[in-house]
């Protein structure tokens, strides 16, 4: 017991517990983020960082997690502003946010479609999942209403200039995997993937399948098996008979030699972006994956105007 304990007014009182409110809303609110970054809810994760910095702009967790879910998102740009003002204003504890630093400048490559493909196949034979960015090319221009008198009016890929073989159309992260091996199927995925992030749903239902171009008002469970039906793809992976081998092979970018085999690793994703080049038995471009990221590239010259 105090003998003269130190009085307190009612003013005081009162500051005391709404600091006390305060820290504590803004404690709660910075670990939601944080198990919205874990369970890949990055919009949500968006979300609670920015309540917290509404109540103090300059709080380092919410930040550096904000930087993490933008990053995640595509928006390098304000992602890498974020950490570059981190960075100055703890130059001290800069080492911190160095490693995410150095992955907003990765992405930030491959967004130009400037991918390390040799390192890719290396983290996907010895088992680590990286996240990669997206990339469409410019001479691509996605969803275009195309008319053929043969067949009439429907949405495909068309080519804003002469391309050259060989060039990345596309490279895209799966909307939705399922690894070799995995117990899940890939309509069980998508479901829990809406079911965390429901925004995504319109992203889903706007591809289409078995000719209907339509729009849908509602995303069931059959029209999510009626997209994969018509819009995934089988993934392929290297399996090596020498794993010493196809990492020297990887490093060299050659994966075609007696030590490695390209088969179907049982493993299906789907791709939005790449979902949207359509079939054909006379094809331009081919697809190819590492892990669960897709590349779509031309398989020989095709002219401005030409579908893809």
């Amino acid at each position: 017991h105090l003998m003269n304990p130190i009085p307190l007014n009612d003013e005081s009182f009162m500051q005391g517990l709404a600091i006390a409110h305060l820290s504590s809303q803004i404690a709660r609110l910075s670990s939601r983020a944080n198990t919205h970054l874990r369970h890949e809810r990055w919009e949500l994760a968006v979300l609670d960082c920015r309540a917290v910095l509404k109540l103090l702009p300059r709080h380092a967790k919410s930040l550096e997690r904000l930087a993490r879910a933008l990053m995640k998102l595509g928006n390098l740009f304000d992602a890498r502003k974020i950490v570059d003002d981190l960075m100055e204003e703890s130059p001290t504890g800069s080492f911190d946010f160095k490693e995410l630093h150095e992955e907003i400048l990765r992405l930030s490559q491959e967004e130009r479609g400037e991918y390390d493909t040799a390192k890719m196949y290396q983290d996907d034979v010895l088992g680590f999942r990286i996240f990669h960015a997206n990339y469409v090319s410019q001479a691509v221009a996605m969803t275009v209403e195309i008319q053929r008198p043969e067949i009439g009016s429907y949405v495909g890929c068309l080519a804003n200039r002469n391309i050259e073989e060989g060039e990345l159309m596309s490279a895209s992260k799966a909307f939705a995997f399922v690894h070799p091996n995995e117990k899940s199927t890939l309509d069980c995925k998508i479901i829990d993937l809406l079911r965390d992030r429901p925004m995504l749903g319109r992203v889903v239902n706007d591809l289409h399948c078995f000719g209907d171009y339509s729009i849908k008002q509602n995303l069931d469970e059959q029209r999510i098996r009626d997209i994969i039906c018509c819009n995934s793809f089988k993934a392929s992976t290297t399996i090596t008979f020498d794993q010493a081998e196809i990492l020297q092979a990887a490093s060299e970018g050659l994966l075609d030699g007696p030590c490695a085999l390209v088969v179907n690793s049982g493993s299906e994703g789907l791709w939005i972006n790449e979902s949207r080049f359509n079939h054909s038995c006379t094809a331009n471009c081919a697809a190819s994956s590492i892990g669960d990221h897709m590349f779509v590239r031309s398989t020989r010259s095709i002219a401005r105007g030409e579908e893809i």
